[in-house]
């Protein structure tokens, strides 16, 4: 699974995969160069590696075999990306690491080290890496209406980290991250706002 991206600012297309996608050097280098010969913009495509596990990839590879470009060059000046704009309320857990899906509550809001693969139904995210505009969980934000954002060192970061485990009141918005805690009456109130009316049962 694999997205092309033009980042328009810095004057780069990118090549990026999933980022728990545990291919082989030789098998991404394979992949890179089978999409590069089919694309207009191929002399100027680069590989953007989003997690470890692509670096760990990429020393697999004789130096220079694999045109690339790092998170800090590709987002040099970046500190914060807005994903899905909205407010949410909900208890703030930081993730260091991989994140294990089925540990994850719907009233929680995540902000993680990594960009996940993949995440249940919960209150907002945030992601400590910066992320693709169609990444999976990106995607399922917006289909979900749940505030999602990336900003820079976000698990520690002094605001994120005095208030991690209680409840918070979090808004995502153009200019930055709107965060503090919040009343048991105002959550509640809130998810009852959010609730669907009636039940659904699949045919």
């Amino acid at each position: 699974l694999g997205s092309l991206i033009r980042y328009r600012d810095a004057g780069v297309w990118a090549f990026e995969i999933l980022s728990g996608d545990n291919m082989s050097g030789p098998q991404l280098r394979s992949a890179f160069e089978l999409v590069r010969s089919r694309v207009f913009f191929g002399g100027e495509m680069r590989f953007h590696p989003i997690s470890d596990l692509h670096a760990r990839t990429l020393v697999e590879l004789p130096e220079g075999t694999l045109p690339t470009i790092a998170d800090d060059v590709l987002h040099a000046g970046w500190s914060y990306e807005p994903i899905e704009r909205g407010f949410a309320y909900g208890y703030l857990r930081i993730i260091h690491g991989r994140l294990d899906p089925a540990s994850v509550r719907p009233n929680q809001i995540l902000v993680t080290e990594e960009v996940p693969d993949d995440i249940p139904v919960v209150g907002a995210l945030v992601t400590s890496r910066f992320q693709a505009p169609l990444a999976h969980v990106a995607l399922l934000s917006a289909n979900r209406h749940t505030p999602d954002a990336a900003l820079r060192d976000a698990i520690t970061d002094p605001r994120v980290v005095a208030l991690e485990g209680r409840l918070v009141r979090l808004e995502v918005t153009e200019a930055g991250l709107v965060l503090g805690e919040a009343t048991v009456e105002d959550a509640t109130a809130h998810w009852a706002a959010i609730r669907p009316q009636h039940p659904f049962s699949p045919p």
